[in-house]
């Protein structure tokens, strides 16, 4: 649209995108994995019209039909638009919803995870192992290495690995009961 247009074109020009904009809006969302209901796609196209309207449609005037299709560029438009959106909502999700092992620690943190009654039961019960227990447990259970890593810092075999952590295990089962 190299040539100004009058504002009724404008007008007439949006009127007849609604539906497009509408299709983009809900394209644009179910991209990043959202799935808004009818009035949350109505609000965004709402706000998209009036981006596309305000100051005497500007927005719209800096199409240029040269670079590319109209649909091409008010699909870049709806896309960035739902993007700030979504980018300016705060996510926020219970704890409880998500499952166990997407919930990562770091061995620092295991002083905070191991807390309260249980916490304290756990601590004396591993304080009760031998030094080398001690040791085994933390190498296998707060820095999860594979057996062959612990066996080379522990200076035994493999098979030896295996059998002291079960034994570790059950050990602290019975102190704990």
């Amino acid at each position: 649209m190299s040539t100004p247009m009058p504002s009724s074109y404008y007008c007439n020009l949006v009127v007849t995108l609604l539906p497009d904009i509408r299709r983009f809006v809900r394209r644009s969302f179910v991209i990043y994995k959202r799935y808004p209901q009818a009035a949350d796609v109505e609000d965004m196209t709402q706000q998209i019209v009036v981006l596309l309207i305000e100051d005497d449609y500007h927005r719209l005037r800096t199409f240029d039909d040269q670079k590319s299709s109209l649909e091409a560029w008010l699909w870049k438009v709806v896309k960035h638009q739902v993007i700030r959106h979504l980018q300016s909502q705060k996510v926020m999700i219970r704890l409880e919803e998500l499952p166990p092992e997407s919930i990562i620690y770091e061995a620092d943190q295991e002083k905070g995870v191991l807390s309260g009654e249980r916490g304290r039961r756990a601590q004396a019960a591993i304080a009760r192992l031998s030094e080398r227990e001690q040791q085994l447990f933390r190498l296998c259970l707060c820095e999860e290495l594979c057996a062959s890593e612990i066996a080379k810092q522990m200076r035994v075999k493999v098979n030896s690995v295996y059998r002291s952590k079960n034994g570790v295990i059950e050990k602290l089962k019975m102190i704990l009961q």
